[in-house]
C-alpha cells in the first residue's frame, strides 16, 4: 500500500471564502420598481450564466440588470451595488494563509469579470494562494 501525499489543497471562493451579502442591490432593485426577495429572482433574469462563462461582460451584465426594472437608475450605481455583496468569512482566509506555508493552496472560482476584479482587489487573492482556476475565458 503506498502512502499518497498531500501537496495542493484548493478553496472555492464563493460560499467558501466569501459568501453573498446582496441587501443593497435587491433594495436598490426593490427602490426602482422589481418585486424580488433574493437574488436568484434576479439572476435567473440576466443571463447571469453568460456572464460567469465570459461570453457577456460586465457592462451587459450591468444592462440586463438596468432593463428589469421600470424606473432605470445609473448604470454605474447597479454596477456598484452588484460588486458589493461579499461577506468574507475570515475563519477559511486564516486557514488558507495557514495552510499556505505547508501545502500549494489555489482558489477557484466561476465569478464573472465585475465580480472578479472586486475580489482580487478587495481580498488580495493574488497573495493568498499560488494560482486561481477560473471558468471563463478571460483568466488570471
Amino acid at each position: 500500500m503506498s502512502e499518497t501525499t498531500l501537496r495542493n489543497v484548493v478553496f472555492d471562493i464563493g460560499w467558501v471564502l466569501v459568501h453573498l451579502a446582496p441587501t443593497w442591490l435587491l433594495q436598490l432593485l426593490r427602490d426602482h420598481g422589481a418585486e424580488v426577495d433574493q437574488l436568484k429572482q434576479v439572476t435567473s433574469r440576466i443571463d447571469l450564466h453568460e456572464h460567469e462563462s465570459g461570453r457577456l461582460d460586465g457592462v451587459g451584465l450591468v444592462s440586463n440588470t438596468v432593463s428589469l426594472l421600470p424606473r432605470r437608475p445609473s448604470a454605474e450605481l447597479v454596477a456598484a451595488a452588484w460588486i458589493d455583496m461579499f461577506d468574507p468569512d475570515l475563519r477559511m482566509f486564516s486557514l488558507a494563509e495557514r495552510l499556505r506555508s505547508r501545502y500549494r493552496v489555489y482558489l477557484l472560482s466561476n465569478v464573472g469579470d465585475l465580480h472578479w476584479a472586486e475580489l482580487r482587489r478587495q481580498f488580495r487573492l493574488s497573495k493568498l494562494g499560488q494560482g486561481v482556476v477560473r471558468r471563463s475565458r478571460r483568466a488570471l
